[in-house]
């Protein structure tokens, strides 16, 4: 197995790294861009939502009554849209404070 040997030159260390985060981030900018775009309408069942979820049905319901999650009837069914069902979801900050009383 050979060994493959790039140089860069006229660069700092700095720069190339600045570049190579620069890239990724647009990157993985248009891949989340894709995912959001193909999921950004899926409906889901209240079975599909509680399974991503995992939790029970009846802590569904309890959510939905109060206003944690949003639902759709259409006919006899409750659908919920996957993109709402992340917006759901609260960032929790655990990052500890000092007391220097």
């Amino acid at each position: 197995m050979s060994k493959i040997i790039t140089e860069v030159h006229h660069t700092t260390p700095s720069e190339l790294q600045k570049g190579l985060i620069r890239h990724f981030e647009f990157r993985l900018k248009e891949i989340l861009e894709a995912l959001d775009t193909s999921s950004k309408d899926k409906l889901l069942t209240r079975e599909q939502t509680s399974e991503m979820l995992s939790i029970s049905l009846g802590t569904l319901w309890s959510w939905t009554k109060k206003g944690i999650l949003i639902s759709y009837r259409i006919g006899n069914k409750i659908m919920y849209k996957q993109h709402e069902v992340y917006e759901s979801l609260v960032k929790i900050n655990h990052s500890k404070t000092s007391n220097n009383g």
